[in-house]
């Protein structure tokens, strides 16, 4: 049916096209290689897959704890919840002091696989997506480091990104915090 209006309607052809693809690119954002969340630590850029994160956050106030770990800052109370918040960058040994409370730091509520969360604290979030397509190649670490955090590295719009081993990480905060 056709009408005399300035609006143009599509036929059901087109229409039936248009769902047709929008279901396509559905199914590509549920890809799993396809979501990451990248952020920067210092002037080093890094991701995690969006399956490792629970939720992220503004930075909080907490209550420092004595006598760990340098990259253990201490604890959160997230809505009633107690988290142990570490700083990313002192864990991976690219800082060694106590980073300055900044705007443009967010706490990565991540959760491992016995399902503890941890927040890590990172400088600035760089991008969410659902659609971005990382292509990571393995990462070998110099022997002489202990543990391995970084298992990939890919190239996006001219930056280097590594890839966090989260197990491998959260297993050492693990250990830093006694258990």
């Amino acid at each position: 049916m056709k009408t005399q209006s300035s609006q143009s309607f599509i036929s059901e052809d087109e229409l039936q096209q248009r769902a047709h693809e929008y279901a396509q690119k559905t199914e590509t954002l549920v890809d799993e290689s396809n979501e990451w969340v990248v952020f920067s630590l210092g002037d080093e850029y890094f991701a995690l897959h969006l399956d490792q994160l629970d939720e992220i956050t503004a930075l909080q106030p907490g209550v420092g704890l004595p006598g760990l770990h340098v990259a253990l800052m201490g604890l959160i109370n997230l809505r009633g919840v107690v988290l142990l918040l570490v700083d990313s960058a002192r864990a991976l040994g690219l800082r060694s002091k106590m980073p300055l409370p900044d705007e443009h730091q967010r706490i990565l509520i991540v959760v491992d696989e016995r399902g503890n969360r941890t927040g890590l604290l990172v400088d600035r979030l760089i991008n969410l997506s659902v659609n971005q397509r990382l292509n990571f190649e393995h990462y070998e670490a110099a022997a002489n480091h202990q543990r391995n955090y970084i298992d990939s590295v890919a190239a996006s719009d001219d930056l280097a990104i590594a890839r966090i081993n989260l197990p491998e990480l959260l297993e050492s905060i693990r250990e830093w915090a006694g258990g």
